[in-house]
């Protein structure tokens, strides 16, 4: 009776945790700032086009195709901004002192900020892909919204879970919130494609490194060149993608879970 009271607890606690921390969220300008930002880059695909007297694509997965390859950017920005401090900021601004040791668990408090992260992330590409039909719609017609693009953004959210937990990762072992945040950046940016590279100049299997996955989003509307971010390796299959994805998001998101359960306050 006492293991059925105790879930009861832990599940209403972890809601608290995850109202709280998506009101924190809500309440900061970095998510105006990144909506602003998922709203605006998907229209100067079609009003730069509109001013400057060029054709917009003649079909409308080639349109989606270029708007797409900037998803990538928009993910690692979410990654940065709602995973890449989240664990560092408590001990930096000593706001752990106080969380910590309230009546409630770490784990608790740990999934709270992840699972309300991870909906801010999904809310900010949703509304690229949403921002996307739109024009889609307008220009094209309804009836030219595919399953790629259902595909797309499947690939999408789960790809999104391997970047925040990564970043959730680096804000777990970095001490310094901007160190991590700039951590993420350059790992999700530079050192994953630069590690590609000198992998692949060697005949190495580079099938591991998830940056390489990131052309996926735009490779269901058969236009794989088209990515903005480190493109594809080998051209790996969707489902490749997905599992190497989980396999990413779980194995970062225990490891931050561990360092956040043995951190000092």
């Amino acid at each position: 009776m006492s293991l059925l009271f105790d879930w009861k607890e832990d599940f209403y606690t972890l809601k608290l945790n995850i109202k709280f921390e998506l009101l924190k969220t809500i309440s900061q300008s970095r998510l105006l700032l990144v909506s602003i930002i998922a709203i605006a880059m998907p229209f100067l695909f079609y009003i730069v086009p509109v001013i400057a007297g060029d054709p917009l694509p003649d079909t409308a997965n080639g349109f989606l195709a270029s708007i797409m390859g900037f998803v990538y950017l928009i993910m690692v920005l979410a990654a940065i901004f709602f995973g890449g401090d989240a664990i560092a900021v408590e001990r930096y601004s000593k706001t752990a002192l106080l969380i910590y040791p309230l009546p409630q668990k770490r784990t608790s408090i740990f999934l709270g900020k992840y699972i309300s992260q991870l909906l801010s992330s999904w809310f900010i590409v949703s509304l690229y892909y949403a921002t996307s039909a739109v024009l889609v719609i307008y220009y094209y017609g309804f009836e030219e919204l595919s399953e790629e693009m259902a595909k797309s953004i499947l690939f999408a959210f789960v790809f999104m879970t391997a970047l925040l937990s990564i970043a959730f990762l680096l804000s777990s072992i970095v001490k310094n919130p901007a160190g991590a945040m700039m951590l993420t950046f350059f790992l999700l940016f530079m050192f994953g494609p630069i590690i590609n590279m000198i992998l692949s100049g060697i005949d190495a299997n580079t099938d591991w490194i998830i940056t390489n996955y990131s052309g996926l989003i735009t490779q269901v509307y058969r236009f794989p060149s088209q990515s903005f971010g480190p493109g594809l390796s080998n051209n790996p299959d969707f489902y490749e993608g997905i599992n190497l994805s989980l396999i990413y998001a779980g194995i970062s998101g225990f490891l931050s879970w561990i360092f956040m359960m043995r951190q000092e306050v």
